[in-house]
């Protein structure tokens, strides 16, 4: 049974006790890079310029996902040089992130 004894009005100052409240909220971040035929070869390394455009064409046609051409790059080490919307926001944890992947319309 919970203590019922009423605490007065004229408590020490010692006698209280923060509580915190902490919210965690899912935010997207935007990124965006663009994929040239620079990058392509330093992803696919040893392939021909004609190969390269076949595969260019693939991933603006969507025939090949950009998730296995973001895995590729990771693979072979090649950095992608994303570029942010510029807004800062703090989180907080260790927590997996969902990632998206596309193509922009522009």
């Amino acid at each position: 049974m919970a203590n019922t004894t009423p605490i007065s009005a004229g408590s020490d100052a010692n006698d209280s006790v923060i509580i915190t409240k902490t919210e965690r909220h899912h935010v997207d971040y935007f990124y965006e890079f663009e994929l040239d035929a620079k990058k392509l070869a330093e992803i696919y390394p040893g392939h021909d310029e004609e190969h390269l455009t076949h595969l260019m064409d693939d991933i603006r046609t969507g025939a090949i996902p950009v998730e296995a051409i973001i895995s590729d790059a990771s693979v072979a080490s090649v950095e992608i040089p994303w570029k942010s919307d510029g807004e800062e926001v703090l989180t907080l944890g260790n927590e997996d992130f969902e990632k998206t992947y596309g193509i922009s319309d522009e």
